[in-house]
């Protein structure tokens, strides 16, 4: 069976899951740490977990062309006691906020402060930038 984490779980019980992480994108081997991104492989998957405040406020989940049970598996799992009304192809919005993007070779799940934190600095880095002042 697969189990998958969960947005909203801190860093201990994704080791207790998956094991230590094998990465961290600062390359610091602590395991709490209040904002990081961690990696774990599990049962044929690698897990990009963003932590925030210690806890995963974003998983990434790769595999290469994850099949529609692996999607309704997650669906189901990171429903957080909400439900997921498909938006778009590859796209839920789920009633509590939270957002999940499937793509070719992964599936994305987001909480709704994330979603929109990500949907901010998108916007601001479209915006025009000024002019130098000569």
């Amino acid at each position: 069976s697969v189990v998958f984490s969960r947005l909203g779980e801190n860093q201990v019980q994704h080791e207790q899951r998956y094991g230590r992480a094998v990465e961290d994108k600062a390359g610091v081997t602590v395991t709490v740490q209040p904002n990081c991104v961690k990696t774990y492989n599990y049962e044929g998957w690698r897990l990009v977990v963003t932590f925030r405040n210690s806890f995963a406020v974003r998983i990434e989940y790769w595999k290469i062309s994850p099949s529609d049970q692996d999607v309704a598996a997650i669906l189901a799992a990171e429903a957080g006691g909400g439900r997921w009304v498909r938006q778009s192809t590859g796209r839920w919005v789920n009633s509590n906020g939270r957002v999940l993007d499937r793509g070719f070779a992964h599936v994305v799940v987001l909480t709704a402060e994330q979603a929109a934190r990500e949907a901010a600095e998108e916007a601001a880095r479209r915006r025009p930038k000024a002019p130098p002042s000569f």
